[in-house]
Parts: structure tokens; C-alpha cells; sequence
């Protein structure tokens, strides 16, 4: 027997496991965005949330979805990251508005997981 449960709960835990990296990183702010992580779990969990949009028979508008709403700022950490690299500083412009961005993406898909039940 499969100890982490069926496909369901699967997917569901690790899109907590994904959106837990990134409050991680949220919090670690700048150092996470300097050393890529900040990157990388945002990333992970654009294709996590893929996953359950997949499963979803909900029609959506283009690029309105959590999972490209992830993958956006997955980009916009790599462009703060090289910005940093660019200024030899952490210290640079961004940081706030990035910070607030992904505060309301954790807001938004902590809400999706908590309803998710694997698909309407």
C-alpha cells in the first residue's frame, strides 16, 4: 500500500510541501531571491498547480490561473536575482512589491488547496 495515500492526496500534499518552500523563502527574503531558491520553489510549485488546473473542469481566462500566476513570479525572482547580481547588492528596488505579490499568491493558494478536492 502506497503510504502517502491515492493520486489525490498525493497531489495535494505536495503542493503544500511546495507552497510551505515558498513561505520558507518568503520570509528569507533577500538572501532567497540572491541564491536562487526564491526561483526554484516558485517554479516547483507553477507545475504542482499546473497539475491541479489540469484536473479542474473549470474554464479560465489565459495567464489568470495560480499556476501561471507562480511560473510569472518564479521569472520575476530570476530578474531581481540578476539585478542583485548586476548592483553587487541585496539592497535593490523590487523587493517590496515582489514581497507583497507573493504574499497574496500564498493567500490565494492556500485557499485553492484547502477547498481542493480534486476537481469541480
Amino acid at each position: 500500500m502506497n503510504p502517502y495515500g491515492t493520486g489525490l492526496q498525493q497531489l495535494r500534499a505536495r503542493a503544500i510541501e511546495a507552497l510551505e518552500d515558498v513561505a520558507v523563502n518568503r520570509f528569507r527574503t533577500p538572501e532567497s531571491i540572491y541564491n536562487g531558491s526564491m526561483e526554484a520553489s516558485l517554479w516547483d510549485a507553477s507545475h504542482v498547480l499546473r497539475r491541479i488546473d489540469e484536473r479542474s473542469s473549470v474554464v479560465r481566462r489565459p495567464y489568470s490561473s495560480l499556476s501561471t500566476e507562480a511560473l510569472l513570479l518564479s521569472k520575476l525572482a530570476t530578474a531581481l536575482r540578476l539585478r542583485m547580481e548586476f548592483h553587487g547588492s541585496m539592497r535593490i528596488t523590487g523587493l517590496h512589491d515582489f514581497n507583497v505579490r507573493v504574499d497574496r499568491f500564498l493567500v490565494r493558494a492556500n485557499m485553492l488547496i484547502a477547498t481542493y478536492e480534486g476537481g469541480v
